[in-house]
């Protein structure tokens, strides 16, 4: 069973500088712990007070994937690989600018951890860009504007955590305001699920598809009902495009279940039709 663990981390944010890292990215905080999960169980933990530090967001990383939330409780299904829930905290009036000044790093939510590449443009003011994706700041005295890179670290964009508003991948600095911002990004990897078939649905195909020609189909499992069948390439088209609505909404997680719902209504529907298809070539299917 894969392993489930609990951690709890205080960023190191005096001194910060990404290119290179001048020391740890984090300090770990005692508690947490390590359980054995089962997969498709929901790990779930809570943020605990620190003092002298803020709690600033979940990290859920998988090493493929996961999330973040800037809730105190954090609620993850586990998959087939070893999970790390993380809890990070910022040092209270540590971000060691003497301001104002918005301290800035890159997380990978891939692999649970703050990575060095350079990750944003200061649209505002185009010299300050080296500045934030090597010191990791930007000066604050005047009200600044970062757009996110799309892809860093092998992930794609999902959003920014912490100081200043955002909308989508660009991020608004008020004037005098100090912090701690942050850029998240994620991998995602599709997998093509499990789909039961009934045995009175699903069918083994030879021939009739590579060239839209006639064909032969027995049940799987076997039984009544097989034989020749006409030319199957409209339904092999929409299964095709319907087998991609689910297997791209699976990574969606729990937002793209209703998806996956209508996906596999739909492949029903065109298998019945399909089948009865079959039953005026073959007859009937007891």
């Amino acid at each position: 069973m894969p392993t489930v663990t609990v951690q709890y981390r205080l960023i190191n944010s005096a001194g910060h500088h990404r290119q290179p890292r001048t020391g740890p990215t984090w300090t770990a905080l005692p508690g947490g712990s390590t359980i054995a999960g089962q997969p498709g169980a929901d790990a779930t933990a809570d943020a605990i007070p620190v003092e002298g530090a803020t709690f600033l967001f979940w990290s859920a990383s998988d090493g493929e994937g996961g999330k973040t939330t800037t809730n105190q409780h954090v609620s993850q299904t586990i998959g087939a690989n070893p999970l790390s829930l993380v809890a990070w905290y910022l040092p209270v009036g540590g971000d060691g600018t003497g301001g104002p000044a918005v301290l800035l790093d890159a997380f990978s939510i891939t692999i649970g951890d703050f990575v060095d590449d350079d990750f944003a443009t200061v649209t505002s003011n185009p010299a300050l860009t080296a500045q934030a994706n090597v010191a990791g700041v930007v000066p604050t005295d005047v009200a600044q504007t970062l757009v996110a890179n799309g892809n860093v670290h092998g992930g794609a964009f999902v959003e920014w955590i912490g100081t200043g508003s955002a909308l989508g991948s660009t991020l608004s600095l008020a004037a005098g305001i100090s912090g701690f911002s942050i850029a998240t990004y994620r991998t995602k990897k599709i997998e093509v699920g499990q789909i039961d078939l009934n045995i009175r649905e699903g069918w083994l195909i030879f021939g009739g598809i590579a060239s839209d020609g006639d064909g032969f189909v027995i049940p799987i499992g076997g039984g009544p009902g097989g034989g020749p069948v006409g030319p199957w390439g409209p339904f092999v088209a929409q299964v095709a495009r319907l087998l991609n609505i689910g297997v791209s909404s699976a990574a969606m997680g729990r937002d793209g279940i209703e998806l996956q719902r209508s996906a596999l209504g739909k492949l029903a529907a065109l298998t019945k039709a399909q089948t009865a298809q079959i039953g005026k070539l073959q007859g009937p299917v007891r």
